[in-house]
């Protein structure tokens, strides 16, 4: 009778373990770790298996259900670590204790891109025929590793977010707000989390410097807010990719230095609040959340008519006119900055909304329109719904 090592009878024996554990364990829609829907098993088709799909959809589906994945993400990072690789499961592994999620140019899709600029280009037509020439904007963030250039490691080559951006400047001259210069200048400061894929509050208030500018609104001074940084360690989902450990992140909140009073309306009165942050959110996972409570469909911020804003100066910045934000998750930190120019400010996020905005615009009297995505996100998610409403 042939014996094997007993390190080859291990292995046969892990393997048939995780194999039957996949088997009999329940699928995982949702992962909160990684803040993300989880592949799920595809269904048998003759095209899908001619075409190829099915192949790629059942690799995905495997590797999201793997068995205790949170623990091999880790091991895995560890591993790469010790190797000396700077880069694991698209995250680099940068200095400083930054982990900045690595962009390539397959992460933007050609001919979406091309038609976002078009659509656009056509609903700021549209819009201004309504609002008034000048008062359509448009702004696309850069992600932090079109920033923060020199931490990432040596021989570093992602996708070129700047010739992105050009493009749709060239595009739209007038409207476009270039938040990426200011962003640059900055880049020595914590304009971006070292451990989520978003950027800080302090870049989103450089960010409101670059709209105020671009808007002629004077933006409020730093002597205007309070700053808080509530107890909260924050690991966002940058880490959730590689599970190394870095220091946690502080997430700050901006406040006005003089009271002033807001109503938060969400979904067309699904839950009405008096603030801006929804602090509930800094005891889960997620802990970006706590600005507008997350991704919405739509919020209406109404600011309560008559208050002065914080400092005498500011009182002749109380702009008359409602303002709507279309916007990704990036507007978030950014929008407190925004409301108080505004009496109410509409904030529309179209993944979750499919709504006929010409028409809400005069139905609500909006007078200044933003336009803010990630550029990334602008590069490869359709925006259909900006021009075809239901």
């Amino acid at each position: 009778m042939k014996r094997y090592p007993w390190t080859v009878v291990a292995v046969f024996a892990v393997i048939a373990g995780i194999s039957l554990v996949s088997l009999l364990k329940p699928p995982v829609y949702y992962s909160e770790h990684e803040r993300r829907f989880l592949a799920q098993k595809p269904q048998w088709k003759i095209s899908d298996i001619l075409s190829g799909d099915f192949t790629g959809d059942y690799e995905a589906y495997l590797t999201d259900q793997f068995p205790f994945r949170d623990a091999w993400i880790s091991l895995r990072t560890a591993a790469e670590r010790v190797l000396g690789k700077k880069e694991s499961n698209g995250v680099y592994l940068a200095d400083d204790g930054y982990l900045i999620e690595r962009h390539t140019r397959e992460d933007m899709d050609e001919t979406v891109f091309r038609e976002n600029i078009e659509r656009t280009a056509r609903f700021v037509k549209q819009a201004e025929e309504i609002t008034g020439k000048g008062k359509v904007k448009i702004m696309l963030i850069p992600s932090a590793d079109s920033i923060l250039t020199d931490k990432l490691p040596a021989f570093a080559v992602g996708l070129d977010q700047w010739e992105l951006m050009s493009r749709v400047r060239q595009a739209l001259p007038d409207q476009y707000v270039d938040a990426a210069a200011i962003l640059r200048k900055h880049r020595e400061e914590e304009i971006y989390y070292r451990t989520d894929h978003h950027w800080t509050t302090l870049g989103a208030w450089y960010g409101y410097q670059a709209w105020a500018q671009e808007t002629g609104i004077p933006a409020w001074p730093a002597e205007a807010w309070h700053v808080e940084e509530p107890d909260y360690d924050f690991y966002g989902t940058v880490y959730s990719k590689v599970h190394v450990k870095v220091p946690p992140d502080r997430i700050q909140i901006y406040i006005p230095a003089e009271e002033i009073s807001y109503e938060v309306n969400y979904n067309g009165g699904e839950r009405i609040t008096g603030s801006l942050y929804a602090y509930d959110k800094l005891g889960t996972r997620d802990g970006y959340e706590v600005f507008l409570n997350g991704n919405q469909p739509l919020v209406k911020i109404t600011r309560s008519k008559g208050e002065a804003a914080a400092g005498a100066d500011m009182q002749t910045n109380d702009t008359a006119g409602n303002l709507l934000v279309i916007k990704d998750s990036y507007a978030n930190c950014m929008i407190p900055f925004l409301v108080n120019h505004f009496n109410e400010t509409h904030v529309m996020d179209l993944r979750y909304l499919w709504p006929d905005i010409p028409a809400y615009i005069r139905e609500n009297d909006i007078t200044d329109v933003l336009i803010l995505y990630q550029t990334v996100r602008y590069s490869n998610s359709s925006l259909y719904r900006l021009e075809h409403g239901k």
